[in-house]
């Protein structure tokens, strides 16, 4: 899923590492052109929108706040906040997702992704369970620009006085961070693993037995980490929307 933050609206502990697993964009037909086509004029054009572009306007609209926005997301919805089309002055953010497209991400907006090498989602980028994500991330965009790889979560922003960088990135590794490392869903709000954990767990041996990929919901029944991820990432997270507002904390 993806979040949209306006300028000085603060995101909260949980919310901002809290986002639900992204959901993929969807189109509908709607407006004039889907009227008439329900009323018999089947060779009309559609008209086609993306859902998530309505839902981040009637959202814009709903808080009455003009100005500079943000978004983030994680797992698909990190894909999408690279992707969305328009314009996000205070950057995008995506977290366990996204680093398969960072060769495509083509705006100006500011960048920031946080990614893990405990992710068993990272099998996806073909690149082996045990990759190091941090060369990947490194790698320049489409126009050549580079990507500040963060050696440290603190370090992410934390100089009110040097300009942020266009793309910046952090990686949770053995050699910055303590064991266990986040995995896929220890970047959601502890709530939302839990009760996605509770709902699944009868299943698990099952998922196992049949060798399905369980999206790390086995690793984070042992680990319940999430708490720890978001003490780590969400201020990271704040401060990279305040360097694009011109505000500090």
């Amino acid at each position: 899923m993806r979040h949209t933050v306006g300028k000085g609206a603060r995101p909260a502990p949980h919310a901002a590492a809290g986002c639900c697993t992204g959901l993929r964009s969807l189109q509908c037909a709607v407006g004039p052109e889907a009227g008439r086509r329900e009323s018999g004029a089947r060779n009309a054009p559609l008209s086609f929108v993306n859902i998530g572009e309505e839902i981040i306007a009637a959202a814009r609209e709903l808080v009455g706040t003009p100005g500079r926005w943000g978004i983030f997301g994680h797992s698909a919805g990190a894909g999408s906040s690279l992707l969305q089309p328009g314009e996000y002055r205070l950057g995008r953010a995506a977290f366990a997702g996204g680093a398969g497209r960072m060769g495509q991400y083509a705006s100006r907006d500011p960048l920031f992704l946080c990614s893990s090498n405990g992710d068993g989602c990272n099998r996806f980028l073909g690149l082996g369970a045990d990759a190091d994500l941090r060369p990947l991330l490194a790698a320049a965009g489409p126009e050549g620009q580079p990507t500040t790889l963060f050696a440290r979560l603190d370090d992410a922003y934390a100089s009110p006085k040097e300009r942020p960088p266009p793309r910046g990135a952090f990686v949770f590794a053995s050699d910055n961070s303590p064991a266990p490392l986040p995995n896929h869903i220890s970047f959601l709000w502890s709530e939302v693993d839990d009760a996605m954990v509770s709902l699944l767990s009868p299943f698990l041996p099952l998922a196992k037995a049949l060798g399905l990929f369980l999206l790390d919901f086995d690793v984070y029944r042992e680990n319940r980490d999430a708490e720890q991820t978001a003490a780590a990432l969400v201020p990271a997270l704040r401060r990279f929307f305040l360097s694009s507002s011109g505000d500090r904390i």
